[in-house]
């Protein structure tokens, strides 16, 4: 687990865009073991001492709390990644790691799509959703490990195909979203751990009909 506290959730694309520790509308919600809720931060409100991320980051890990990340985030509509990390505090990073102490991100998504909250929950209702967010509870338990005083981190990454999506239901309502299919690979760094979600925009279009059958239709087939 990883404390709230040295987390940071960065954006670069193509076209040279890059923020460090995005605001947008994240919170961070410090939780324990049982994923109950003990604090929540508005990202970009703590701290920006080092010697305050390092002390309250101790004390969360011999806490044994966590972090979970909530929210939206707007990116351009290229090629980029946003990714969970720990770049934008990396000289508290280090003298965590002076200390013998090491940053598990191993994680667990709850939920990740693409489009407005509206347009997801409604076509979610009606068809399941699964290709709008098909990473949904996906676990990923690598731990780091100390071999020898040389940490071995875990830098994950989700390669994700995205696909702009119009789901035309009935005759009158319409909404529009973005699909995805993923693949996914973790291996051990030197580096510094992170968790990447690298997106390509697919040029294909894709539409859909959702209609419901006549009764007189299902009565005839039977």
């Amino acid at each position: 687990m990883v404390p709230c506290h040295i987390i940071s959730v960065d954006v670069e694309d193509v076209i040279g865009s890059h923020i460090v520790d995005f605001e947008g509308t994240l919170v961070k919600n410090v939780i324990d073991l049982s994923g109950n809720v003990i604090e929540t931060l508005k990202v970009g409100e703590h701290s920006q001492n080092i010697q305050d991320i390092l002390q309250k980051t101790i004390q969360n890990l011999e806490m044994n709390r966590g972090c979970n990340l909530k929210g939206s985030i707007i990116v351009n509509k290229v090629n980029g990644n946003f990714h969970i990390s720990s770049h934008a505090y990396a000289e508290a990073v280090m003298l965590l790691y002076a200390q013998r102490k090491m940053l598990d991100f191993s994680h667990n998504i709850n939920h990740l799509s693409f489009g407005s909250e509206e347009s997801i929950s409604k076509i979610t209702s009606i068809t399941g959703g699964y290709n709008l967010s098909p990473l949904d509870k996906i676990k990923d338990y690598t731990h780091p490990k100390d071999m020898g005083g040389h940490f071995h981190n875990t830098y994950t990454t989700y390669y994700l195909d995205i696909s702009p999506t119009k789901y035309l239901i009935g005759d009158e309502e319409e909404y529009s979203a973005h699909e995805y299919t993923y693949a996914t690979q973790t291996v051990n760094t030197h580096g510094m751990p992170a968790i990447f979600f690298k997106f390509e925009l697919s040029p294909i279009f894709i539409n859909y009909r959702v209609s419901q059958m006549p009764l007189f239709v299902f009565i005839i087939r039977c």
